[in-house]
């Protein structure tokens, strides 16, 4: 036994007498800690780590949820498909009032989602039944517009493809059939809305403000709007492709909608 200082160590030999460790006496073991330096070093690393990572995971998943928001509108393209396929070669319209005031939403739910004569729910769970209409990118629900939530869906359907059995019909307005489509590569079908209290709008008055996705930032959040800028905006077009345009704010000022879209 030796001693050092107050403390007394018990040498553990081998049976060939060779020294393998010295053990505190009383069974205790001395151990060594941190600082509270060295702990505070070691919080601001993962603090710094976080830092760097987080903004990397927040835009993988905002490009998955754009590629979410892109096969919504390349589904609703198959509806219009097999819409024109079951009534002569019409488009889908975006609102008919046959015997009850539809949005494009209600009809294709009707005909192909549930197959029943149930109108789609305006609300919160609306979204969940038919949640191609809603886009992921989208925080604010559907509800009422009053309370600055999307009245009907996330996305707008261009007036232009059709308005059925109203009592008052502009020139614009009628339905079309599919192969009246003189470039349906051009041709602009649904696209991500701005337009809280309907489904239904004219492109380019309300496709640039829909521009949510990798970037977009709210500029505006009324009852009638919630518009955003520098952002993506997705747009799906009458041969089933699907554009995704940055800034449409200052692309669509530049596009000319008339221009070779119709046969006569």
């Amino acid at each position: 036994m030796k001693v050092h200082g107050n403390e007394q160590y018990f040498l553990l030999k081998k049976k060939n007498s060779e020294t393998l460790f010295a053990a505190p006496a009383h069974g205790q073991v001395k151990r060594n800690r941190f600082t509270l330096i060295e702990l505070l070093v070691v919080i601001a690393i993962i603090a710094v780590l976080a830092g760097m990572l987080l903004p990397a995971l927040s835009s993988s998943r905002e490009i998955s949820r754009s590629a979410s928001c892109v096969n919504n509108l390349k589904s609703m393209a198959q509806f219009d498909n097999l819409y024109s396929n079951d009534f002569n070669d019409w488009m889908t319209p975006a609102v008919s009032s046959k015997d009850t005031t539809l949005h494009f939403t209600s009809v294709i739910y009707q005909y192909y989602i549930s197959k029943t004569s149930s109108k789609l729910s305006i609300n919160k769970s609306g979204m969940k039944v038919a949640p191609v209409f809603a886009c992921p990118s989208e925080v604010t629900p559907w509800g009422h517009y009053n309370d600055k939530e999307f009245a009907y869906t996330h996305y707008s359907r261009n007036y232009r493809t059709g308005v059925w059995n109203t009592d008052t019909i502009a020139a614009d307005k009628v339905g079309i059939k599919r192969s009246k489509i003189a470039r349906p590569v051009l041709f602009k079908v649904v696209f991500d809305s701005a337009r809280l209290g309907s489904a239904v709008a004219d492109y380019l008055q309300w496709a640039y403000g829909g521009a949510r996705h990798k970037g977009g930032v709210v500029i505006s959040h009324t009852t009638s709007e919630k518009q955003y800028r520098n952002g993506i905006s997705n747009i799906g077009c009458a041969d089933g492709h699907v554009e995704s345009i940055k800034k449409p704010h200052v692309v669509l000022a530049k596009y000319n909608f008339s221009e070779g879209m119709f046969k006569q």
